[in-house]
């Protein structure tokens, strides 16, 4: 089966959600899951949007009728226990079943079509069908994967709204988590996921604290949406501090190593004036780790970098639980990091002893050596960031810094574009991400950064674990990113995390090769040799490769003759695969070491320990 995912509990939410994955079924108005909010009228007059609203709209206790016995039959898949199977036409004349559904292409836009008239719950299973048309069918299950995907963030974000202080269903987690099966045969990767019998071991999936969804961060008054009068977004009515970071960075989600910049008075003044413009900064000049805001735009905001409910707080609170699980325990009640995260203010607020807990910990000795240690290494990774991006003087990589930490990572890259112009550009920066508004922050950059060079310069990573932090990095990228098709990305940010931030923006898939080789940090190394972390690059020409852009991947796992390869998701193929021609490249991370002997890591590589089987939620 394409794609496997199993629904544990009813769905009982009103979404009005928007989705390029648009289906028609009949002429029900039983439903009303795709439509957008703008496009209210019925079915007849719009008849490509498949109507699911009956699932997600309880009145008073009852669910509305349902029209159609097609809708009807797919609101029972959709709130009994059972699996929904995405299949092909192979799949279906290879196991003799008749797909209860067919999803075509009808004028250049897919309809969904019943197959036959029997019951297609008879089984317990709703098994669509997708006619792959012109496309390959690796195409198509991903698009219908990523759409699928899409969508559930964006009834995450509803639910979240409209449910606080309640989980997440299980189910909705199950399908961001899910990876989608494309059979071997049609030359596509095999999921690990949907391959439980694999004889070569699956990824490990990093803790579910630091998998968070991408979307997080995103329905709270802004979520990064920063202020450009070129590329758009908000700002706050009635506060500075609404972001935080995080949001779509999820830098946070990984251990990443800090550059090392030596000894650098630049960076140790852009901390303190950092924590000035949060308010995290006392009079004497001292930190103040106490600094709590109970009410930041709907969530709370504490500590050094007043890290944000819905932003960057998991990095605190998940360090401070590795810290010391037991006073963790004590301080929040109970109460796991993503909970916590999840809280808006008034929920935090009216939860007993929390309030009095998060003050206990941000008071905590202990916990503020934490504190210290998280945003200095923040600031490190933001400097390099920016210095990758381009930008030199002090004011620019002190405004990138400050805007990231406000608005989030890419409305501080969108704003480093300007500050490539010849001299400083820190205002100009400043005033296009910020709309001219807080002022404050900038005149306390302006009067502690000059417009010289920042003359720094960060050493490269050492080699030594080097691969170990990459290959965890981009399992978290394969988490938050979801199968979007996104795979340099996923790449380019896991290297980031694992301290190489100069691949940011180098291309897409096999256009990075270039880069990667040509910076001295990686040599070429047979397919043997690959282990956990290496990095597979393949050129559009490679055999069963039909992308625009090639592929850039990193190993995640070389057991038993078959190599696990994860970007923006995982995928498990047989050594002797023949997308492992010639063509294919392997690299391995040396360090600055421009030349130098690498060895058969190959029987390593057959001694790493079996990772956990990826199961769906």
């Amino acid at each position: 089966m394409a794609t496997s995912f199993e629904f544990r509990e009813p769905i009982a939410f009103t979404p009005q959600v928007s989705s390029p994955f648009q289906a028609q079924l009949g002429n029900s108005e039983a439903f009303n899951f795709f439509r957008s909010p703008e496009r209210n009228s019925s079915s007849e007059q719009n008849p490509e949007f498949l109507n699911f609203k009956s699932p997600f709209a309880p009145t008073e206790g009852s669910l509305p009728s349902v029209n159609t016995p097609e809708g009807k039959e797919l609101r029972t898949a959709l709130e009994s226990p059972g699996a929904l199977n995405f299949s092909t036409p192979v799949d279906n004349a290879a196991s003799g079943k008749k797909p209860d559904y067919k999803i075509v292409e009808e004028n250049g836009k897919p309809k969904l079509v019943k197959v036959g008239d029997g019951d297609p719950m008879a089984d317990g299973k709703l098994n669509i069908e997708i006619d792959t048309g012109n496309k390959s069918l690796a195409e198509s299950i991903k698009n219908a994967d990523k759409n699928l995907k899409q969508l559930v963030k964006d009834l995450i974000s509803y639910w979240t709204k409209n449910h606080p202080g309640t989980e997440i269903p299980a189910w909705m987690q199950g399908i961001l988590d899910s990876q989608p099966f494309i059979p071997e045969g049609q030359s596509s990767p095999t999921p690990i996921s949907s391959n439980p019998n694999q004889a070569s071991s699956p990824v490990e999936q990093p803790p579910a604290q630091s998998a968070s969804p991408s979307w997080q961060g995103d329905y709270r008054s802004g979520g990064g949406n920063g202020y450009s009068p070129d590329y758009g977004g908000s700002l706050p009515s009635n506060s500075e501090s609404y972001y935080r970071g995080g949001g779509e960075d999820n830098s946070w989600s990984v251990p990443s190593e800090a550059p090392n910049f030596g000894e650098s008075p630049f960076v140790d003044k852009l901390v303190k004036t950092l924590m000035a413009n949060e308010g995290a900064l006392n009079g004497d000049g001292t930190p103040k780790f106490t600094a709590f805001n109970p009410d930041d735009n709907g969530g709370i905001s504490v500590g050094l970098r007043q890290w944000h409910a819905g932003g960057a707080l998991p990095e605190l609170l998940n360090a401070w639980k590795a810290e010391d699980p037991q006073k963790f325990e004590q301080y929040f009640k109970g109460h796991s990091p993503d909970q916590i995260n999840n809280m808006s203010s008034a929920e935090f607020a009216n939860s007993p002893g929390m309030t009095e807990g998060m003050k206990a910990a941000l008071a905590d000795p202990e916990y503020q050596k934490v504190q210290t240690r998280l945003i200095e290494d923040w600031v490190k990774r933001e400097v390099k960031t920016g210095m990758d991006l381009g930008l030199t003087g002090e004011t620019e990589l002190a405004v990138f810094v400050d805007v990231s930490n406000q608005y989030g990572q890419d409305t501080a890259t969108r704003a480093a574009s300007i500050g490539k112009a010849d001299g400083d550009q820190g205002k100009q920066m400043n005033d296009s991400a910020r709309g001219g508004q807080y002022a404050e922050r900038f005149a306390r950059i302006e009067e502690n950064f000059s417009e010289n060079s920042a003359s720094l310069t960060a050493k490269a990573p050492a080699a030594s674990g080097f691969n170990a932090r990459l290959a965890d990095a981009i399992e978290v990228q394969d988490a938050n990113m979801a199968g979007t098709g996104r795979c340099a990305a996923a790449v380019q940010v896991a290297l980031r995390d694992a301290g190489l931030g100069e691949f940011m923006g180098s291309g897409n898939g096999w256009d990075m090769l270039g880069p990667l080789k040509s910076s001295g940090k990686f040599v070429e190394i047979s397919q043997n040799q690959a282990t956990r972390g290496d990095i597979i690059v393949r050129p559009p020409s490679a055999a069963q490769d039909d992308s625009v852009y090639g592929d850039i991947s990193v190993v995640t796992s070389n057991n038993g003759g078959v190599i696990t390869q994860t970007n923006d998701a995982s995928y498990q193929f047989h050594n002797q695969n023949s997308r492992y021609d010639d063509k294919a490249v392997f690299l391995r991370y040396v360090g600055d070491k421009s030349q130098t002997e690498v060895t058969d890591n190959s029987e390593a590589a057959k001694k790493e320990e079996p990772a956990k089987e990826k199961k769906n939620a």
